[in-house]
């Protein structure tokens, strides 16, 4: 993906919404990508969180809580917020059902974006 498509995932997602032209730039220019295929494991229950935040592009994900499914999540939804704030163990095991591609934000840019755009906490479940 290129730095304008990026722009425009992340521009239509709370808390990324509430930012500025700019700011929605440079969370582009820094986002990650990562591809994953069915079956494949982006995090696990009980094991250390990263502080990485993803939003989901493409694909379907499926969050499971001691083995028992809980949630689905598509295109548009972020999974691994709650690591950026509950310092920790991952709560819940998140394996992709389809091919996936999601954009990955490092903490300290999320840490940046909270600073700048306090309203963009409430996205984040934080008050």
């Amino acid at each position: 993906m290129n730095e304008y498509e990026k722009r425009d995932v992340l521009a239509g997602i709370n808390p990324f919404g509430a930012c500025s032209d700019r700011q929605l730039d440079d969370f582009a220019r820094l986002a990650g990508e990562l591809d994953l295929q069915a079956g494949d494991v982006l995090c696990r229950q009980g094991e250390a969180g990263s502080g990485d935040t993803y939003v989901i592009v493409v694909g379907m994900l499926c969050v499971t809580i001691d083995g028992a499914p809980v949630a689905t999540l598509g295109a548009g939804d972020i999974v691994g917020e709650q690591a950026l704030f509950h310092c920790g163990r991952r709560n819940a095991t998140v394996t992709a059902m389809n091919a996936a591609k999601l954009l990955v934000i490092d903490p300290r840019e999320i840490d940046s974006m909270l600073a700048a755009v306090p309203s963009a906490a409430v996205g984040y479940g934080v008050r």
